[in-house]
């Protein structure tokens, strides 16, 4: 989107990684997008849909893929950023398979440090 001139960044929301199998708060990565013809941010999630995960785009009303429990202790991150998180991508970096990242998912942002 950007070589075309879009502007957009990244978002993040912390959520529980696995309810009953790894109950800890990680990082998860969203997209923002400014949408010129409505002034204003919209947030997406581009992980894919499947069965139980129903992400839908649209300016007006927000659906990502996982609603937020506060009472579980999941937060929204409203903010748009203009660059990835840098602990996101250290950990992107040393993980050299996919299993090492779920093992060493970010449970902190570098944002501001």
């Amino acid at each position: 989107m950007r070589c075309q001139s879009v502007p957009t960044g990244f978002c993040y929301q912390k959520l529980i990684l696995d309810d009953e199998i790894a109950p800890i708060l990680i990082y998860h990565g969203l997209n923002g997008v400014y949408i010129k013809d409505y002034k204003k941010w919209v947030r997406f999630d581009a992980k894919g849909n499947k069965i139980g995960i129903n992400a839908q785009f649209s300016v007006e009303t927000e659906q990502l893929a996982f609603p937020i429990r506060p009472q579980m202790g999941e937060a929204d991150n409203f903010v748009i950023y203009p660059d990835p998180d840098t602990k996101v991508l250290e950990k992107l970096r040393k993980s050299k398979t996919r299993t090492e990242l779920w093992d060493n998912l970010p449970t902190e942002l570098g944002y501001n440090k």
